[in-house]
């Protein structure tokens, strides 16, 4: 169901975004920029959120949707960084907690698009 889906979305989603944003964290520590730091974090993440979302939340095996599941985090990066951008630069909200506000904007864009993109069916 539906509902199933997306709690296991989340769950996946979770351990993924754990990863992410001590990556994310570890390096806005060390001095790197929040767009460079989302980007790294992303890509880091991708590999594993493919498998793992692929396979336990839309049950699809296909190592082909890489490229669309590639392009949809783009445009999710790219939806990330405006999200933070805008708060750095319009609030007094540091780049550590303006990345984690974005966090669940950016979680529930990615389930619509990957179910409605990426995994839109069952592999054939």
């Amino acid at each position: 169901s539906m509902n199933h889906k997306f709690f296991r979305f989340i769950i996946i989603g979770i351990i993924n975004t754990l990863f992410g944003a001590g990556v994310y964290s570890l390096l806005i520590y060390l001095g790197i920029s929040y767009a460079w730091a989302l980007l790294i974090s992303t890509i880091l993440g991708i590999l594993f959120n493919f498998k793992t979302t692929g396979i336990y939340v839309f049950d699809n095996h296909d190592n082909r949707l890489i490229f669309r599941f590639f392009t949809i985090y783009s445009i999710i990066y790219v939806i990330n960084v405006l999200i933070v951008k805008f708060l750095i630069r319009y609030t007094d909200i540091n780049a550590y907690i303006s990345g984690y506000i974005a966090i669940p904007i950016v979680a529930i864009l990615s389930f619509i698009l990957q179910k409605k993109f990426v995994f839109k069916g069952r592999n054939k």
